[in-house]
């Protein structure tokens, strides 16, 4: 997602992700795989970017998700929303690790510090 003062809210990326086969990125998937790509912009988007503050990827991930969880109306249960997010932002993170070590070394650290967060138990 990208904000620009003149144009508003845009949302990029439809290509999926380049290292998977063009039959993967293709297939219907779970909505919460969106969800879980989103929630990792945020950790990019100040890392590259001139974030306001520190906390500012961690005050993004909450509002969005806190939002998510309000409209969600899937039937699902908040908990089990909350497990399959926080598994497939650690499957999207891993995946980041292995594409940013190949083609973007400088930008290794970003999906690094994700993986560790979320071993810890951090969102």
């Amino acid at each position: 997602m990208l904000h620009a003062r003149r144009f508003g809210w845009k949302v990029l990326d439809f290509e999926g992700e380049p290292l998977r086969p063009v039959a993967e990125r293709t297939r219907p998937d779970l909505a919460l795989r969106d969800v879980a790509g989103v929630v990792r912009s945020f950790d990019y988007a100040a890392a590259v970017g001139s974030a306001p503050d520190p906390g500012w990827a961690v005050q993004a991930r909450t509002a969005f998700l806190e939002a998510y969880e309000r409209a969600d109306t899937a039937g699902v249960d908040a908990a089990t929303t909350q497990a399959l997010v926080r598994a497939l932002t650690l499957d999207k993170a891993l995946y980041e690790v292995v594409y940013e070590s190949r083609n973007r070394p400088d930008w290794e650290p970003i999906p690094l510090a994700a993986v560790d967060r979320l071993l810890a138990g951090a969102g």
